[in-house]
C-alpha cells in the first residue's frame, strides 16, 4: 500500500484498492472452504493484478 500511496495520488482509490484487496472468495464446491476476508495476498484473478505489475515495474524500467 506504501508503494500505491507514491504514485497514486487519490485517497478513494486507495480505498478502493485496499477494500478489493480486503475481498475473500467462495468456493462454489466446498462452502466450508470460502473465506470471505483474506489477510493478505491478492484474489486470484484479481483485476488488480495488472494494475500492480505496471506500477511495480515502472520503477523498475526507469530504473533499468
Amino acid at each position: 500500500m506504501d508503494e500505491l500511496k507514491t504514485t497514486i495520488t487519490d485517497q478513494q482509490m486507495i480505498d478502493l484498492i485496499h477494500k478489493m484487496l480486503k475481498v475473500g472468495y467462495i468456493n462454489p464446491h466446498d462452502l466450508s472452504d470460502s473465506k470471505l476476508e483474506t489477510e493478505k495476498g491478492t484474489p486470484q484473478g484479481s483485476i488488480l493484478s495488472p494494475l500492480f505489475a505496471n506500477i511495480l515495474f515502472d520503477r523498475f524500467d526507469r530504473w533499468i
